[in-house]
C-alpha cells in the first residue's frame, strides 16, 4: 500500500525534522528509503541495553548512576527543544545505555515540532503502510501512560514542560526501582542516602501543574 500524497508529504517533513536531531546523546537518523510499497527509515546502531532492561535487572540506581544518567537525558532534551522538537515519549525504554556507558534518547517517533498546528506521528505513516503500529487519531494522547504528564492525557497544547513531566516520572523510578503504576511512595523513604536538591528536582518535575515545573 502506498502513502496518499498528503501523508507522504507529512511523513517526509517528520523525517527532515528528525534528521536535524544531531547531538551525541540522541539515537541518529541515518537515511530514509522506500522498498516497494515500504517506507523505512535507519537509525544509528548502538550496542548496549535500554534502561528499562538495566532496571529490571537491577531494580533500581544509585542516586549517583541515575545522576549520570540524567545529566546525558537531559543534554540532549535540551538540545531538542532549543529546536523546538518536543519527544513526548521518555521512560526508561527510549532511554539506551550504551556498552561504553553513553547514554542516548531514541525513539522521537512521536516527535512534534512546536509551533506547527497538528500532530503527526510516523507511527500514523507506517500504518498507512500496513505496519502494525498504533495509530493516533485527532483527539487522542499520544504517548506511555503512567509517564505522560496530565496535560497530555487532556490533549491540550504541550510544550517542554511535558517531557520535563515524563523525565521526572523516570527519574523516580531510576531511584526507587518503581514503575509509574505502583502506588508512590516518598522518595525520602525510599532512599535515605538521596540529597535533597536531587529530591527537590524529582519531585518539581512531576508537579501536576506545568507552571510549576
Amino acid at each position: 500500500m502506498t502513502l496518499d500524497p498528503e501523508m507522504r508529504q507529512r511523513f517526509e517533513r517528520e523525517v527532515r525534522a528528525t534528521a536535524k536531531l544531531d547531538h551525541p546523546n540522541i539515537v541518529k537518523l541515518l537515511d530514509v528509503g522506500t522498498h516497494g510499497s515500504l517506507h523505512y527509515l535507519v537509525m544509528e546502531y548502538m550496542p548496549g541495553r535500554s534502561l528499562a532492561e538495566v532496571l529490571k535487572e537491577q531494580g533500581r540506581l544509585g542516586w549517583q548512576e541515575a545522576v549520570r544518567i540524567s545529566i546525558q537525558v537531559m543534554s540532549a532534551l535540551a538540545a531538542a527543544h532549543e529546536q523546538d522538537f518536543l519527544h513526548r515519549d521518555i521512560k526508561p525504554g527510549n532511554i539506551l545505555i550504551g556498552d561504553d556507558g553513553t547514554v542516548k534518547l531514541a525513539d522521537f517517533g512521536l516527535v512534534k515540532v512546536m509551533g506547527i498546528g497538528g500532530d503527526f506521528t510516523v507511527e500514523e505513516a507506517a500504518a498507512k503502510i500496513g505496519e502494525p503500529f498504533h495509530v493516533s487519531a485527532a483527539g487522542v494522547p499520544v504517548g506511555t501512560f503512567g509517564y505522560m504528564p496530565p496535560e497530555q492525557i487532556d490533549c491540550i497544547e504541550l510544550d517542554a514542560r511535558a517531557d520535563l513531566y515524563s523525565f521526572g516520572v523516570t527519574l523516580y523510578e531510576m531511584l526507587t526501582g518503581r514503575g509509574p503504576l505502583y502506588p508512590e511512595g516518598v522518595l525520602r523513604d525510599l532512599c535515605p542516602d538521596l540529597p535533597a536538591l536531587l529530591e527537590d528536582l524529582c519531585a518539581r518535575c512531576k508537579e501536576y501543574d506545568r507552571d510549576a515545573r
